[in-house]
């Protein structure tokens, strides 16, 4: 029979594994539809830009066509670098908050381990509160209404 302590330690254990499969999973996935949506994305800028060019220059002559064809490219790729950064900064900031949280439970069920040891009849109601505690929940939260 298993302690309460390691039943405990595995249940983290398998929810880690169950969290670092699936993410590698959508990674995956993530990674073969942007390829294949970049490929597409890309046929279509060029084109379009060599359209825009052709009909700038019949307009504007073809130095001052591609000087402000270069420079509408410009802004855009500073514009996709500060979404980057942007979301950049909130991951950094989520991963934080996971750690802690997960340093938190880790802090738990170390403390529940001890009293475990110590206190076994104690131990069924510490099982009952960490179950509780750890459990996962659902991440959106129901707005309530103004009625």
């Amino acid at each position: 029979m298993l302690s309460i302590a390691a039943i405990i330690a595995q249940n983290l254990m398998s929810r880690v594994e169950n969290n670092v499969a699936a993410a590698v999973a959508q990674a995956r996935r993530n990674l073969i539809f942007g390829l294949v949506a970049a490929l597409f994305l890309l046929t279509a800028y060029v084109l379009a830009v060599i359209a825009a060019c052709i009909e700038l220059s019949n307009r504007y002559g073809e130095v001052p066509a591609l000087f402000g064809l270069a420079l509408a490219t410009l802004i855009l790729a500073l514009i996709a670098i500060g979404i980057l950064l942007y979301l950049n900064r909130r991951d950094r900031r989520l991963r934080r908050l996971r750690r802690r949280q997960t340093q938190m439970q880790r802090d738990l069920v170390t403390a529940a381990a001890a009293i475990a040891a110590k206190r076994p009849f104690a131990s069924t109601g510490l099982a009952l509160a960490l179950g509780y505690l750890l459990s996962p929940r659902p991440r959106r939260r129901r707005r309530r209404s103004r009625d």
